[in-house]
């Protein structure tokens, strides 16, 4: 050691020399901390490179797989819509016959006839209702079979009109047919 620092040592009192060591001490910890924090840092991204590039694989060969793999189906598409355009005229030349033939299906006509035939079945059940109340003021004591069978001229003259109601919305596409 230098004569000077010798000097300084011996003219430095006891507690300044232990606030010089603390000084210096806090320094020392705080630089170690440091170092140690760095050298943690430095080992964590270390690891986690070294996994990362242990376990990944290059993309690239997945990548122009799945490109091959969308242009044969691009390809198929392509080669299905061709086919459809193909199909196209047929089928525009099938449809004017096919409105033809619905046009002109007996359907509407047996509709019509259905309709007309359960409009001709309540004209009868409402005569034959009168009949039976006319012939039953002529017989004495015959209101107990005039009600039996009111009631019974009453429920198909009901279910008549229920079919009556159905044909028509079916006429009218307002329902479809339920076949039992």
């Amino acid at each position: 050691m230098s004569t000077r620092d010798t000097e300084d040592d011996q003219s430095l009192s006891e507690e300044q020399r232990i606030q010089m060591l603390e000084r210096s001490m806090s320094l020392n910890r705080i630089i170690l901390l440091f170092l140690a924090i760095l050298a943690v840092v430095s080992l964590s991204v270390s690891i986690t490179w070294l996994m990362l590039s242990a376990t990944s694989e290059d993309p690239t060969p997945q990548i122009r797989e799945e490109l091959a793999q969308l242009k044969q189906e691009n390809a198929r598409l392509r080669e299905d819509i061709e086919a459809l355009r193909g199909q196209l005229p047929a089928l525009t030349e099938e449809l004017p016959k096919l409105r033809a033939l619905v046009t002109n299906s007996s359907t509407p006509a047996l509709q019509q006839i259905l309709l007309d035939q359960e409009k001709s079945i309540q004209s009868f059940l409402k005569a034959l209702k009168t009949g039976m109340y006319d012939l039953a003021r002529m017989i004495p004591g015959s209101r107990t079979w005039l009600d039996i069978y009111g009631q019974q001229m009453d429920e198909a003259l009901r279910e008549s009109l229920d079919r009556m109601r159905r044909l028509q919305r079916l006429k009218n596409g307002e329902e479809a047919l339920q076949l039992n």
